[in-house]
């Protein structure tokens, strides 16, 4: 990907008439917006912050367009005119963070361009509060899952199981919710050790010497690198 400095915000141009935006790379460059114009082969080797995006009187961008703006999450501003059939881009218009229709002013793409990018940024933002959200409900339900199903296998109570399952979790340095899932597993793989006729007498002991400890740290250090 290209380099860029780090106050400067690159807007690609993917237009059949990029002139019209282009005219204004000169004032736009002062307010910290560099323009660059991307036709579909030019995109692997430019780094852009926002895409103006122009649909004439085509019924959908190309598909090399789509492409790059889904695999590098890039927001795009709608450039619109009075040929476009709005009726087969109600998905694309849907996802725009900003619209422009015939040739905009500079003060008018300055603008569109300011809110596309704060629109971005928001929802990026809620995408990451429900998902992590998501992800804490899923966690609950695991840990609770696997403290009922570990009750039926010993003779302790939810408080005892889940004060073993986090000691054993903070010895290991495994989050509880990994161990849980892995329990869970365990059970549902009908693991010999998890009869219900046999009772585990020494949780601690048990989930020693059932989990691979080395084996869940290695897979969580890898999601935790993706995430990052």
């Amino acid at each position: 990907m290209g380099q860029k400095s780090q106050d400067e915000i690159v807007v690609g141009i993917s237009s059949p008439h990029p002139h019209s935006y282009l005219k204004f790379a000169g004032e736009l460059s002062k307010l910290g917006y560099k323009l660059i114009d991307c036709a579909d082969t030019e995109w692997g080797n430019k780094r852009l912050d926002i895409c103006i995006l122009s649909l004439d009187i085509i019924k959908s961008p190309s598909p090399a367009v789509l492409s790059n703006l889904e695999i590098y999450d890039i927001p795009f501003i709608i450039s619109l005119n009075d040929d476009a059939v709005m009726e087969n881009l109600s998905e694309h218009l849907q996802k725009a963070v900003g619209f422009l229709f015939a040739e905009p002013s500079l003060h008018h793409l300055a603008l569109e361009i300011e809110v596309g990018l704060h629109i971005h940024r928001e929802r990026t933002l809620h995408s990451r509060r429900v998902e992590h959200v998501s992800t804490k409900i899923q966690n609950n339900r695991d840990i609770g899952m696997a403290t009922g199903l570990l009750m039926g296998q010993t003779h302790l109570s939810a408080l005892q199981v889940f004060s073993v399952l986090k000691t054993f979790s903070r010895n290991a340095r495994i989050r509880i919710a990994t161990l849980a899932n892995e329990v869970i597993r365990l059970y549902e793989h009908k693991h010999p050790e998890l009869s219900h006729d046999k009772k585990i007498i020494d949780l601690e002991s048990w989930l020693a010497a059932q989990v691979q400890v080395e084996d869940l740290a290695a897979v969580a250090t890898k999601q935790s690198s993706k995430v990052s």
